[in-house]
């Protein structure tokens, strides 16, 4: 995957394939060089495609207007904004889910525009969870996930990535969907937050992200209790925004 960095003064531009990384050396928690390095191991180049940037921007008027904001994706431009809400409440682990829900947008609408047959088998898996819902209590991986069916791409294609024991759990069907359809067998280690072993790992080449054919990587730090909890827009806003907090 293509990986390049650049320094213009004191502002850093990092590029993941063609997005570009910028703003979060003022997050003081992760930046642009190791969110950039994160995403170009973990997330196919294709699911950031049409998406310009990723930016941290904790004074849009979107985090204004909606304080319990933690980030956004706009349909119409396919910028991704990220405010600091995640970093207060659940440090980089916080960011990276935010940044993950977000990406998933995009990844959805890449899907809807260069994929619409796999689309429509997303649209009738949505659709039913509603019945299996109703009956089981399950089949979301968050309450957030039943908004509609961007906001269920959304949700599960965090939590495959971020936390595929729990879509498995909740959702087989999905977890099977997103393996099989959108990431393309690409598998992901259960549960694994950024910890400082974590981060030393993956700064000397070694992924503790991904599993790949007989190979798993033992990583300290699982992240629990986490439920969802977001902000409904309007479905007609070019704005689709995400929120994580901790369970009481």
């Amino acid at each position: 995957m293509t990986d390049f960095f650049t320094e213009i003064g004191r502002e850093s531009y990092e590029f993941c394939s063609n997005t570009e990384i910028k703003g979060f050396e003022n997050c003081e928690l992760i930046s642009n060089e190791q969110l950039a390095g994160y995403l170009n191991e973990v997330i196919p180049n294709a699911h950031l495609t049409a998406c310009p940037s990723i930016e941290f921007t904790p004074k849009d008027p979107i985090f204004v207007e909606n304080p319990n904001c933690c980030g956004y994706f706009n349909t119409t431009t396919h910028e991704i904004h990220i405010d600091e809400n995640g970093l207060a409440r659940e440090g980089v682990n916080g960011l990276l889910d935010t940044i993950i829900h977000e990406v998933g947008h995009n990844a959805h609408s890449w899907l809807e525009t260069f994929h619409p047959t796999i689309a429509d088998k997303w649209n009738a898996i949505h659709k039913a969870s509603y019945t299996e819902y109703a009956h089981t209590g399950i089949g979301f991986v968050s309450n957030y996930a039943t908004t509609n069916v961007n906001e269920d791409f959304a949700e599960t294609y965090y939590a495959y990535v971020r936390d595929p024991e729990l879509l498995q759990t909740l959702s087989p069907q999905k977890y099977k969907f997103m393996h099989d359809w959108v990431f393309n067998g690409i598998q992901y280690a259960h549960s694994v937050a950024i910890t400082p072993v974590a981060m030393a790992n993956f700064n000397n080449n070694i992924n503790p992200f991904l599993l790949s054919a007989g190979q798993e990587y033992t990583v300290g730090g699982i992240q629990d209790n986490i439920v969802s909890s977001h902000i409904h827009n309007d479905s007609q806003s070019p704005y689709r925004c995400f929120d994580m907090i901790a369970a009481g």
